[in-house]
């Protein structure tokens, strides 16, 4: 995700995502591991999303969406949410996948 094509105001609302395609997706109907998914990655860019905040990770914490997103997974039984992780696991060794973080500043 590039900063410039993420909209901020994302953020200050708990009912959608809109993915890297433009697709507008609710969070309620949304595929769980997709869900369970966003929460690592905003928290990967956080610093990015909200700079001028003292403590980004709290600030983005603080936001509806993120809010919205950690009920939902919260309320997914526990060998749900052991799934997804196992399954990005997989994901992981099998393709050499890393997931994507911010550019850290030099």
């Amino acid at each position: 995700m590039a900063y410039s094509t993420f909209a901020p105001r994302l953020l200050d609302q708990a009912e959608i995502w809109v993915d890297a395609n433009r697709t507008v997706h609710r969070l309620d109907e949304m595929d769980p591991h997709h869900r369970a998914n966003l929460i690592p990655f905003l928290r990967s860019w956080a610093r990015e999303l909200l700079p001028n905040h003292p403590d980004p990770q709290v600030g983005l914490a603080e936001t509806p969406l993120m809010r919205r997103l950690m009920e939902l997974e919260e309320a997914r039984p526990i060998e749900d949410r052991k799934a997804t992780q196992a399954r990005n696991r997989r994901h992981e060794e099998a393709t050499g996948y890393q997931k994507s973080r911010p550019r850290k500043e030099d």
